[in-house]
């Protein structure tokens, strides 16, 4: 994964910065999150990619990308990838995002993100909602669109934004620790399930949550692509731009 920036010539011109968490098992992250990267670097965004989460410690950035599948595997005792790929969110960590949280700055957690960090409960408490071992589940990966529903009335992000069909898999019943107002979602055997959600933080921080991107057909997709660029804005506190309903 490479690095967009120089973080600290981005500091100095004063233009805002996001720090892109990547990497995992199972998922393409390596082509999936450098698509991302680029999605939020077209948004005059100076971005710095890392796929180890023990790099979170130094997070200054004013916007937080997760993108990544990083967990303890605790769920999986007998798995022999847990030397390898098995992590637990250090306290340095720990303290950076609650940092970054106090100060009002953004998160985008993608895909995966909501199976990141489950050895500490604050992550899920920002998002709204995380994967839950043993409960939450996806319907097989075959590569046949899905149906996404948008609410096109709920929020700026996705004002004007039409439903669309997209190759991609649809988390089915997280655990959520709070209630979320879905602007967007998938049908799936008789129940729907959210899969973009806002939340605006006491602190004033703002998160998106978006459980599309499977790979970098996701990212790509016109309408997803424009999701992302829309959430971008706004976790940034900036106007959004609309370029009309986007569809594929």
């Amino acid at each position: 994964m490479e690095a967009h920036l120089d973080v600290s010539l981005a500091a100095f011109l004063g233009e805002p910065r996001a720090l892109v968490l990547g990497g995992g098992r199972t998922h393409p992250f390596e082509q999936g999150c450098d698509e991302l990267a680029a999605i939020v670097a077209g948004t005059g965004v100076e971005v710095e990619v890392i796929d180890d989460p023990g790099e979170l410690g130094r997070l200054d950035h004013e916007l937080l990308v997760v993108d990544a599948m990083w967990w303890s595997m605790v769920d999986r005792p007998d798995d022999p990838h847990c030397g390898e790929w098995a992590r637990r969110i250090d306290d340095l960590a720990r303290r950076a995002i609650e940092d970054h949280v106090r100060l009002g700055r953004g998160i985008l957690a993608v895909h995966t993100a909501v199976v990141c960090f489950d050895d500490w409960p604050v992550w899920g408490e920002l998002l709204g909602g995380t994967w839950s071992w043993g409960r939450s589940w996806h319907p097989p990966f075959t590569g046949v669109p899905v149906h996404v529903s948008v609410a096109t009335d709920r929020h700026e992000i996705v004002r004007g934004l039409g439903d669309f069909d997209i190759v991609d898999e649809v988390y089915c019943d997280l655990g959520f620790v709070v209630d979320v107002e879905p602007l967007a979602w998938a049908a799936v055997d008789g129940g729907e399930h959210p899969l973009v959600w806002a939340r605006e933080l006491d602190s004033g921080s703002r998160v998106v949550v978006d459980l599309l991107g499977h790979d970098h057909r996701s990212m790509t997709h016109l309408a997803h692509h424009e999701l992302l660029r829309r959430s971008v804005a706004w976790l940034l506190d900036r106007d959004i731009v609309q370029d009309g309903e986007a569809a594929a």
